[in-house]
C-alpha cells in the first residue's frame, strides 16, 4: 500500500476502498452497545416494580445503577491492554459481548432465590450481574473512534463514530419506554428474559462472524495504524500505563476529555439516571415513573438526532476545517439556558416549592432543550480528541474520555441523597457553564484531517514528519500509534 522514497512516503488515494461488511460490523457493535446500556438501566427504569417483586428498597437500586461507572473504571485498563494487541478491536468486541451475555444470564438466577425466600442471595446475585454488564462498558464506549477509523473513510468517520456512540444512548431510549411499560404489564421478570434472549443472540452473532479488519484500509491514517498493520511492538501492561501517562500530558487533550467527562458523566448520564427520584418531587407515584420514562426517551431521542445532525454537518459540509469548538460551545450554552429554567420548576435551594409552571408539557419542553444541548457534542468531542492526539492511537484518547465520563457519573450516583436532588439542577447549571467556558479555549488541531486531504488532493504524499512521528511512537508507545 505504500511506496517509500527519500522525499516522503507515497499513499495513492485511489487505493482506498471500503467494503459492505462495514455495515454489518457497525450494526452488530451497535446492538451490543444498545443492549449493554439497556441492561444497566433495567432496575432504575422500573424502580417500583423492582422493589415490589424483590421486596427491596431504593438503596439497592441506586447501588445497581452505580455499578455501571464503578466497575467500568478498572475494566477500562483491561480493554486498553487488549486493544493494543493484534486484532484488538475484534477481541474487545468478543470481551464485551461475552460479559453482557453472562450478566444477563446471571440476572435470571434471583427469580429462583425469590422462590426459596432468600432475599440476600437475590440482591447479591443481581449486583454480580450488574458488575458483569458494567465491565463490558469500555468495550462499547471506548472503541468507537477506532472502529470507525478501521472500517470507514475519512469523510464518514464522524458519522460512523456517532452511530456507534449513539447506539449506547439508544439503549436508554428503548429502556426509558420499554422497561416501565413491560414491567407494569408483565412484571420485571419479563424484561429480564427479553434482555437475556437478545444478549445471547447478539453474542452468537459476534462469535460466528465479526471480521478483525477490512481486506484493505479505507484511508491513509488507517494504513499506518497498528490497528490495521498489527505492529504494536512490546506487549506489556506496564507499557499500557506508560502510554496513558504519555497521552495525558497533551495539555489541550487532557483538559478537553476532563471537562467533556464532566459534561457527559456528571451532567447527562447521572442526571438522566436520577429522573425517577427527581420527578417524584413533582408528581404522584402512579404518574412520575411513566413520565420519567417518557422524558428519558424524549431527551435521548433528541440528543441522538442532534448529535447525528452535527456529525453529518462535520463530515459532509465542513470538510477542511471542522467546527468542533463552535458546535460544542453552542450546544452547552443551549443546555445552560434549559437548566436555568429547570431550577425554578423543581424544589431547589431557593425555594421548597416550584416557582415556574411545571405542567408536563412545559417540563418536557425544557428537558428536551437540555437533552439536545448535552447530547450533541458527544461524537464531535470523540473525533476532536482523536485529532488532538494524532498520530497517537484514537482509542487511547476515546478511552481516556470515557474513563472520565464514568468517574464523574459514579461520583454523582454514589453521593446522591435528598440534598443532592434539591441541588441537582443548580449543580448541573454551574457545571454546564464551566464546561462551555473551558471548551471555548480548547484549540482545534486537524493534523489527521490535513494528511487525508493531502492524499485526496492527488499528490499522494504523506509528510515525512508525520511518518517519523508515527514510527517513533510505535517504538516508544505502541498503544498510542494511529
Amino acid at each position: 500500500m505504500t511506496q517509500g522514497g527519500h522525499s516522503g512516503h507515497v499513499l495513492m488515494a485511489q487505493e482506498w476502498k471500503v467494503y459492505p461488511t462495514r455495515w454489518y460490523v457497525i450494526a452488530v457493535f451497535s446492538v451490543m452497545s444498545c443492549v449493554q446500556d439497556l441492561a444497566w438501566l433495567l432496575y432504575s427504569g422500573a424502580a417500583d416494580a423492582t422493589k415490589e417483586y424483590y421486596q427491596t428498597d431504593q438503596s439497592w437500586i441506586n447501588l445497581w445503577l452505580a455499578m455501571g461507572p464503578v466497575a467500568f473504571i478498572p475494566s477500562q485498563f483491561v480493554v486498553w491492554w487488549m486493544i493494543r494487541r493484534e486484532n484488538g478491536v475484534r477481541n474487545v468486541v468478543y470481551y464485551g459481548a461475552a460479559n453482557v451475555m453472562l450478566g444477563s444470564i446471571i440476572r435470571l438466577l434471583p427469580q429462583a432465590f425469590r422462590v426459596f425466600h432468600n432475599k440476600e442471595a437475590a440482591m447479591i446475585t443481581i449486583t454480580i450481574a450488574q458488575i458483569f454488564n458494567a465491565i463490558a462498558g469500555p468495550a462499547v464506549m471506548s472503541t468507537t473512534t477506532q472502529l470507525a477509523a478501521l472500517w470507514f473513510p475519512d469523510d464518514f468517520r464522524v458519522i460512523a463514530t456517532s452511530i456507534a456512540t449513539q447506539a449506547n444512548g439508544a439503549g436508554s431510549l428503548i429502556g426509558f419506554i420499554m422497561i416501565p411499560y413491560v414491567a407494569k404489564w408483565a412484571g420485571i421478570t419479563a424484561v429480564v428474559w427479553v434482555i437475556s434472549a437478545v444478549s445471547t443472540v447478539m453474542f452468537l452473532a459476534v462469535l460466528l462472524h465479526f471480521p478483525a479488519k477490512p481486506p484493505t484500509p479505507p484511508s491513509a491514517s488507517t494504513a499506518m495504524s497498528p490497528d490495521y498493520t498489527g505492529d504494536f511492538g512490546e506487549d506489556s501492561f506496564r507499557r499500557v500505563v506508560q502510554d496513558l501517562i504519555t497521552v495525558s500530558t497533551i495539555p489541550h487533550l487532557h483538559v478537553m476529555v476532563l471537562v467533556e467527562g464532566i459534561a457527559q458523566g456528571g451532567l447527562f448520564s447521572a442526571w438522566t439516571g436520577l429522573f425517577d427520584p427527581l420527578f417524584s418531587s413533582l408528581y404522584p407515584s402512579d404518574v412520575h415513573n411513566i413520565f420519567a420514562g417518557w422524558m428519558g426517551f424524549g431527551i435521548t431521542a433528541v440528543g441522538i438526532l442532534t448529535a447525528t445532525g452535527a456529525a453529518v454537518l462535520t463530515d459532509k459540509y465542513c470538510t477542511k476545517r471542522r467546527p468542533y469548538r463552535l458546535i460544542t460551545v453552542t450546544s452547552f450554552a443551549i443546555a445552560c439556558a434549559g437548566f436555568a429554567i429547570a431550577i425554578f420548576q423543581f424544589p431547589s435551594p431557593f425555594s421548597s416549592k416550584p416557582l415556574f409552571p411545571h405542567s408536563h408539557a412545559v417540563v418536557a419542553l425544557v428537558f428536551v432543550v437540555i437533552g439536545s444541548g448535552l447530547g450533541t457534542p458527544s461524537p464531535i468531542c470523540q473525533d476532536w480528541a482523536a485529532e488532538l492526539s494524532y498520530p497517537m492511537n484514537a482509542g487511547a484518547s476515546c478511552g481516556l474520555l470515557c474513563f472520565w465520563i464514568n468517574v464523574w457519573a459514579g461520583v454523582i450516583l454514589l453521593i446522591q441523597n435528598d440534598l443532592l436532588l434539591k441541588w441537582l439542577n443548580t449543580l448541573m447549571l454551574i457545571l454546564c457553564i464551566c464546561v462551555a467556558v473551558v471548551m471555548g479555549f480548547i484549540k482545534q488541531d486537524f493534523k489527521r484531517r490535513q494528511e487525508e486531504i493531502k492524499v485526496a488532493a492527488g499528490d499522494g504524499v504523506v509528510s515525512e514528519a508525520s511518518m517519523q512521528i508515527h514510527h517513533e511512537q510505535t517504538e516508544k508507545s505502541p498503544l498510542l500509534t494511529a
